[in-house]
């Protein structure tokens, strides 16, 4: 079923696209080169909240340096707003960039009185939650060129966010100098320790300076029918500079007290908060990453 198997997002990527919206200046001369494809809407919109904007976004780099230079946006999208809609949602897009590569295309949305938010994906390109795909591609764009039919799957089930898991996070081992980001993880299930798995939901964490500790509070989504979600496997995964995204692995995750190697699972409901979901990240972990139980058995009494 399309909505259960789009519950899994993001083990990656991913991605960082954004802090907030930007102007990108072409200079005097008109600039030919464009990308052009179809956005296709999955699922009906969510039943609450009100979506208000919705963009695709292009980055040379990840993260970016530089908004002026290294972050396009394309113009709102005219998604439809009929929550009865059974049948896809599709909208054709074309965004004018400047010659290059660029690393990372997304679609990403604001709600009404809110400001962009990195976390607030609706898809990436390279990236299917229907097939369990995880595979970031680079686009390049030549001068004077179009890139045509860059199609781009958009899942309404990410704009699900009603509950929040908050702790805090303390860091142990030698900061590596070489870090990047860290992308905190919420899965459904204990993914795989050695191959890119997509979480339910995600937080990009931007933190290349050494700290002791960082304290998180991170939008997540329960199921509609129960009113609640289990969150089998909360990790925190180090990205460095030349780490390729789809190569990070986890170096802490929120385990049972008594037992340190198997997973302890947060329970969260509708608009209420999990707190104290508090673990450690071990820099010395790496390059491998952190091991972990695969199996899902309850925490020792």
């Amino acid at each position: 079923m399309k909505s259960q198997i789009s519950k899994r997002l993001l083990g990656l990527t991913l991605l960082l696209l954004l802090w907030g919206g930007c102007d990108y200046d072409h200079g005097i001369d008109p600039i030919l080169s464009r990308i052009k494809g179809t956005v296709i809407f999955e699922g009906g919109l969510p039943a609450y909240g009100d979506v208000r904007e919705v963009r695709i976004v292009v980055a040379k780099k990840v993260p970016p340096e530089n908004f002026t230079t290294d972050v396009i946006f394309s113009d709102p999208l005219p998604f439809s707003r009929d929550t009865l809609r059974v049948a896809e949602d599709t909208v054709r897009y074309e965004i004018v960039v400047e010659p290059g590569v660029y690393a990372i295309t997304g679609i990403l949305y604001r709600r009404q009185g809110r400001g962009w938010n990195i976390a607030s994906l609706l898809g990436i390109y390279g990236i299917d939650l229907n097939r369990q795909e995880f595979n970031p591609r680079v686009i390049a764009v030549g001068q004077d060129s179009i890139v045509n039919n860059l199609d781009l799957r958009a899942y309404w089930e990410l704009a699900r966010q009603d509950a929040t898991i908050e702790g805090e996070i303390k860091f142990h081992g030698r900061w590596r100098e070489d870090t990047d980001f860290f992308l905190l993880g919420f899965f459904e299930f204990i993914p795989p320790s050695g191959v890119p798995a997509i979480p339910r939901a995600f937080q990009f964490i931007l933190q290349r300076a050494p700290r002791p500790s960082y304290f998180y509070s991170a939008p997540v989504s329960v199921d509609e029918s129960s009113k609640s979600r289990n969150y089998k496997f909360v990790a925190l995964y180090w990205k460095g500079k030349t780490t390729r995204l789809d190569s990070i692995r986890a170096i802490g995750f929120y385990h049972c007290a008594k037992d340190s190697s198997l997973p302890q699972t947060v329970k969260v409901s509708a608009f209420e908060t999990a707190k104290n979901i508090d673990f450690t990240a071990n820099f010395a972990k790496l390059p491998n990453g952190v091991a972990f139980r695969k199996d899902e058995a309850p925490c020792p009494p």
